[in-house]
């Protein structure tokens, strides 16, 4: 190497000693305050009510401590609305949250071919709308690890 690129090389790792562990640093700190007390991410429906609840059930999911909730949209009277609140943090990877006029098994692997997809979960508190039959036909709500690969559980709407 001639001796100008030995300078600018040195340099260059001289700031990057210097400039990532202080790039780290401001990362860890910028972090929000309740991820790290709880382990789960703010969201924005925790500040207001999303549902005016028409009946409330903390023992539906069966080895969840998730208190659920159902009624309608205070935006949209004619939306059905599930909010879900996890009293005690899931430490489960990539919840996904589906709605399905069928039963799924707590022990299945995969999802009932008639699943449909409502959201991801990766918050204390959130509202899904519930679509459109809902009303016809209550169903079944199944939450899925997308991170293991498994349903973790499935809890019956009706009421």
């Amino acid at each position: 190497m001639i001796r100008p690129l030995r300078a600018r090389h040195r340099a260059i790792v001289f700031a990057l000693a210097a400039g990532l562990p202080l790039l780290f640093w401001s990362a860890l700190l910028a972090r929000d305050a309740e991820l790290e007390a709880r382990g789960l991410a703010p969201d924005a429906s925790t500040s207001g009510a999303c549902i005016e609840v028409q009946w409330q059930d903390e023992h539906r999911w069966p080895g969840l401590a998730i208190t659920t909730r159902v009624g309608r949209s205070t935006s949209d009277a004619q939306q059905a609305v599930c909010e879900l609140e996890a009293r005690e943090p899931l430490a489960h990877p990539d919840l996904l949250l589906y709605w399905s006029p069928t039963a799924t098994l707590p022990a299945a692997a995969a999802l009932p071919a008639d699943a449909f997809l409502l959201g991801a979960w990766a918050h204390a508190r959130r509202c899904f709308e519930l679509p459109a039959g809902f009303a016809e036909q209550p169903g079944h709500l199944t939450l899925f690890s997308l991170g293991h690969s498994k349903v973790l559980a499935s809890a019956s709407l009706e009421h």
